[in-house]
C-alpha cells in the first residue's frame, strides 16, 4: 500500500506540473491583430476628346492666293468636321491645329490612326494602324505631331496632358487641273486606348 501512495502522490505531482505548464504557456501566448477602417478605392475616369468649338484653317502657297481658301474645322469632343476648302494649284495648302486632351485620370495612349478614303481614289500611306497620310488626286493629306514629322502611335497621353495633332491639305500635284474636281468623305480616325 505504501507504494501505492507513493504512485498516486508521484501522479499527482505529475498532474499539478502539467496543470502548471500549461497556465505558465497559456500565460506567455500573445495575439497581434492587424485591423482594417473603411478601404476606398478612387473612381477613374475616361474621358479623352478634342477640345475648343472651332479652328480656322491657315492658308498658305508660293503662288497668288486666288482660288485658295481653308474652311473653318467645327470641333466636338469626339469629333472635327472641316468646312469646305478649296486648293487649285501647286503649293497651295490649308493646316488646322487640333488639341486632343486627356481630361479623365486614366493614362491614355494614341494606339492607331486609320485612314478612311471614302468614294475616292486614294493611296493610304503608312502601315495598316498607322495611316497618317493619303494622296487623292492632286491632294495630300497628313496628320502630323509638329507639321512635317508623322504622328506617331503609342504615344502616351498622362491624365490632364494635352496632345497636338496638325493636320493638312495640300495641293501637290505638279500642274492644274483643267476640270474641276471634289472630294468627300475623307476622314481619319484616331484610336485613344488605356495606356
Amino acid at each position: 500500500m505504501k507504494n501505492n501512495k507513493s504512485l498516486y502522490i508521484i501522479v499527482g505531482i505529475l498532474i499539478i506540473s502539467l496543470i502548471t505548464l500549461s497556465i505558465a504557456f497559456a500565460a506567455l501566448s500573445t495575439n497581434l491583430n492587424i485591423n482594417f477602417g473603411n478601404v476606398n478605392q478612387s473612381a477613374q475616369t475616361w474621358n479623352v476628346a478634342f477640345t475648343g468649338s472651332s479652328v480656322a484653317g491657315t492658308a498658305s502657297g508660293s503662288a497668288s492666293t486666288a482660288g485658295r481658301s481653308c474652311g473653318t474645322a467645327t470641333v466636338t469632343a469626339t469629333q472635327v468636321n472641316v468646312g469646305d476648302t478649296q486648293l487649285s494649284k501647286p503649293d497651295d495648302k490649308c493646316q488646322w491645329v487640333l488639341t486632343v486632351k486627356n481630361n479623365g485620370s486614366i493614362s491614355a495612349k494614341l494606339s492607331t490612326i486609320t485612314a478612311n478614303k471614302g468614294n475616292n481614289t486614294c493611296n493610304i500611306g503608312g502601315t495598316t494602324g498607322s495611316q497618317t497620310s493619303m494622296v487623292c488626286g492632286n491632294i495630300t493629306y497628313t496628320l502630323t505631331s509638329d507639321g512635317t514629322t508623322a504622328l506617331p502611335i503609342n504615344t502616351s497621353l498622362a491624365a490632364n496632358a494635352t496632345q497636338t495633332v496638325y493636320v493638312t491639305a495640300k495641293y501637290t500635284g505638279t500642274s492644274v487641273n483643267t476640270t474641276a474636281v471634289t472630294q468627300s468623305g475623307l476622314s481619319f480616325v484616331l484610336g485613344y486606348t488605356q495606356n
